[in-house]
């Protein structure tokens, strides 16, 4: 098979989708997802959620094997968006957007290995429930409400992941992305405790109201890097201010002892 041809057609199909399709840039990653035939039976046979919570929502077959076919055998939750020569896209109709709320009463306090059989458990839902690490989470006692709010836009600087979020009630703020050593939350310019959600994903509780969260990475290595200048930057300005003042203080020669004449000292 020619992978450069492939690869020729999906950057075609790419443009098309970008072009002719209408993105949501909030809820949708428009980069399409190649699968197998091998994966794409994976996806239909199983019934947890992995792919959903990764925000997947385009995903890429062919008919040059059987990834069209199997998707196609499960409508109701692989549709097909577009056709392009040998190219299908797939729309994954349960993805779930990059960020979203969970209600605090769904969420619970989980060990490390505790979320990865949850997800495969077709009775989980992860709209409802989430499961944290790192700390205790919400109260359990927290009384669910009509609903827990909604994500009203999101900012992405690489380093840096702004989100503006309406809380109606206290809730559990889930970001797609991958949870890693470094990076941190601040809750309306203050921090907070980042939790890991449903075993890979970043995650924060929010009380209801109106929140401008921040993800941001902050590695150990960065800030010993900033201790270091800075410490460097106080050394040299320290050298510099002492100079100064050893200069000021040192006497200097009278202008009777500078200026000698000639005729006194030939004498």
């Amino acid at each position: 098979m020619d992978t450069s041809l492939i690869q020729k057609y999906s950057d075609e199909l790419y443009n098309e989708l970008i072009t002719r399709t209408a993105i949501d840039p909030l809820t949708d990653r428009a980069q399409p997802v190649f699968i197998s035939s091998a994966r794409a039976a994976r996806l239909v046979a199983s019934p947890g959620r992995r792919l959903d919570l990764l925000s997947v929502r385009w995903l890429l077959a062919t008919s040059w094997n059987d990834s069209e076919r199997i998707l196609s055998s499960s409508p109701a939750r692989f549709r097909r968006a577009r056709t392009f020569h040998s190219l299908v896209l797939f729309e994954n109709l349960r993805a779930l957007p990059r960020a979203f709320l969970v209600p605090a009463s769904g969420a619970r306090a989980a060990t490390r290995e505790e979320p990865w059989a949850a997800l495969d458990d077709p009775a989980f839902d992860p709209e409802r429930s989430v499961l944290l690490e790192g700390g205790d989470g919400p109260s359990a006692k927290t009384a669910a409400g009509a609903g827990p709010g909604r994500v009203v836009a999101i900012e992405d600087g690489g380093e840096r992941v702004d989100v503006r979020v309406e809380v109606a009630e206290p809730s559990v703020l889930v970001l797609a992305d991958a949870w890693y050593p470094g990076w941190e939350v601040e809750v309306d310019g203050r921090a907070a405790r980042l939790l890991r959600a449903n075993a890979a994903f970043r995650a924060v509780v929010l009380p209801a109201g109106a929140r401008s969260v921040s993800f941001l990475y902050r590695p150990l290595s960065f800030r010993l890097g900033a201790a270091l200048s800075l410490a460097a930057l106080a050394v040299v300005l320290g050298a510099l201010v002492f100079g100064r003042a050893t200069s000021a203080r040192a006497p200097r020669p009278s202008a009777g002892r500078a200026s000698r004449s000639p005729r006194s000292g030939a004498s």
